[in-house]
């Protein structure tokens, strides 16, 4: 009876070991398997997605081995997934500061569907500033005579207009002097330009407008002006009282005054937050004048430049195979008489996109620089719907 009494007890003590030490062990090892398969499941689906994909490639032609003037351009296509490659690799866009087709001629004859180069055959008729200067048959470009070939053109045209004053320039803009006919010498090389009297002043200084364009294509032509903001710039001494020999007073140089330090123009810009184009309308709509036309007829002057030399640059295009590789990027420099009327003054190849020298006009060179890219493909614009909530 006793013995049956203590293995009651014995059997009693083990249930409780049991329930109180044994089964919480295995919960817990239950438990821990659990926690173990949960983490392994999020480390799965938390692991980084690697894709294989190549990333387009660009790769930069300059004569100089320092591309810092290029410092945006790089910006932007690096933000855009680009990676820089060279002309051995297979890239998608070649960016050439100056122009590339002398050179590598035989490279650009054997482009493939997918390869963008920012410069067309033949743009030099364009770009090239006496080429431009001397054309005929244009409404808003200044009278203008060819050194030594329209020489005699020239006298005679002086003859005609005895008050009229002369600019004498080179395709480099370099020794830009204003000449009485009786002063013009007859370089090769120079060209004679009537100028501008009467300039259009804000707080006395003249300017030039640049207004950026790009052409995608000359066959058919196909030209799209960049309206979201231009590029004003200031000679850096008023106007009045005028001396021809002092050319910071008519000649827009690299140390041109920008628009922020121009007072009345300032307001707008700094103060008010308006892009350039914005702050100088503004501005002409104080004086009581009508700002639309003058862009009306700026964005003319540059069609009819576009149509003037279409066919010039067609035929050149031609030997690089149907043209539709190539894409140009032109800055239009305009400038104003005091009727705001509109003069077609020269069309920069690869206008300067560096803001090192005036910091502000970053936004406006990466802007101009991603349009384009979304103009020929090569970048996408993100659409407001798509930031939309779903």
């Amino acid at each position: 009876m006793k013995e049956q009494i203590i293995n009651l007890k014995m059997k009693t003590v083990l249930k409780i070991i049991l329930s109180s030490v044994v089964v919480p062990l295995i919960l817990y090892g239950i438990f821990f398997l659990y926690l173990r398969y949960q983490t392994h499941l999020r480390h799965l689906f938390e692991r980084p997605t690697i894709i294989n994909e190549a990333r387009p490639k660009f790769w930069i032609y300059a004569k100089s081995n320092d591309t810092g003037y290029l410092k945006h351009v790089y910006a932007v296509l690096q933000r855009l997934g680009f990676q820089e490659g060279n002309n051995k690799s297979d890239w998608d866009l070649l960016w050439a500061h100056d122009y590339p087709f002398r050179v590598l001629s035989a490279s650009l004859n054997k482009l493939q569907q997918h390869q963008r180069v920012n410069h067309f055959p033949g743009c030099g008729y364009i770009t090239n500033k006496v080429d431009l200067s001397t054309s005929h048959g244009s409404r808003y470009i200044p009278a203008a005579f060819k050194m030594p070939e329209d020489q005699q053109a020239f006298i005679d045209y002086a003859k005609s207009n005895p008050a009229k004053q002369f600019v004498q320039k080179s395709n480099d803009h370099r020794g830009i002097r204003i000449r009485d006919s009786s002063d013009t010498n007859f370089t090769a090389g120079t060209f004679v330009q009537e100028f501008i009297e009467r300039p259009f002043l804000v707080d006395g200084y003249k300017f030039d407008i640049g207004v950026y364009t790009v052409i995608t294509s000359v066959d058919p032509l196909r030209v799209y002006i960049y309206k979201g903001d231009v590029l004003f710039r200031f000679c850096p001494i008023e106007y009045y009282p005028f001396d021809p020999e002092i050319l910071d007073k008519y000649v827009v140089g690299d140390d041109y005054l920008p628009i922020w330090n121009v007072p009345s123009l300032k307001r707008h810009y700094v103060e008010l937050g308006y892009s350039m184009k914005d702050s100088f309308d503004a501005y002409v709509r104080e004086q009581g004048k009508n700002p639309t036309k003058m862009w009306n007829r700026a964005y003319d002057a540059i069609q009819e430049i576009a149509l003037l030399k279409e066919v010039q640059i067609r035929d050149v295009s031609k030997r690089f195979g149907n043209g539709r590789n190539f894409f140009e990027l032109v800055r239009f420099d305009l400038a104003l008489d005091e009727d705001l009327n509109v003069y077609m003054m020269e069309a920069n190849m690869s206008p300067n996109l560096s803001s090192a020298h005036y910091p502000p006009n970053q936004l406006l060179y990466e802007q101009v620089i991603f349009n384009t890219f979304a103009l020929v493909g090569i970048a996408k614009r993100i659409r407001k719907e798509s930031l939309r909530p779903r």
